[in-house]
């Protein structure tokens, strides 16, 4: 019987309850309904922002504000990275200068300077239930 307690009290201690949160991501600036929208979820800075990304989803293009689900998140720091791919190429298309001639967007709303921003200025951080991003697609 001793050994059985002290079994179940290490047992015990090595037992962590891990927690998953949910992501709501409401997307506005849609400017026509060709192609498809692609949703980036980034959870390193060294993927950030067109790197593989932690999760990804593609939703059909819509001038309506959009919403994107992402459930069952561990706790931590995130970026999301968002283009509207409207001829469906599976790229952000930029004119000869390297600019986007495609709409897209980040979390927080982050813009960069002479590129895309950092994963620090884009960042936020999943530790309660119920986390809504908003971001509003910018050429």
């Amino acid at each position: 019987m001793k050994y059985i307690i002290h079994s179940l009290l290490l047992l015990g201690i090595t037992i962590q309850t891990v927690h998953a949160y949910d992501l709501t991501v409401n997307i506005s600036g849609v400017a026509n309904e060709k192609g498809i929208i692609g949703v980036a979820l980034h959870n390193a800075a060294k993927t950030f922002p067109e790197g593989e990304s932690f999760l990804r989803q593609v939703i059909e293009a819509n001038t309506q504000p959009l919403t994107v689900y992402f459930k069952n998140l561990p706790a931590g720091n995130y970026a999301i990275s968002l283009m509207h791919d409207e001829n469906e190429n599976g790229m952000l298309d930029r004119n000869f200068v390297g600019m986007p001639t495609e709409y897209y967007g980040f979390s927080n709303n982050a813009k960069g300077k002479m590129g895309p921003p950092t994963f620090k200025q884009a960042a936020f951080q999943i530790t309660d239930d119920n986390v809504m991003v908003a971001i509003n697609l910018i050429r």
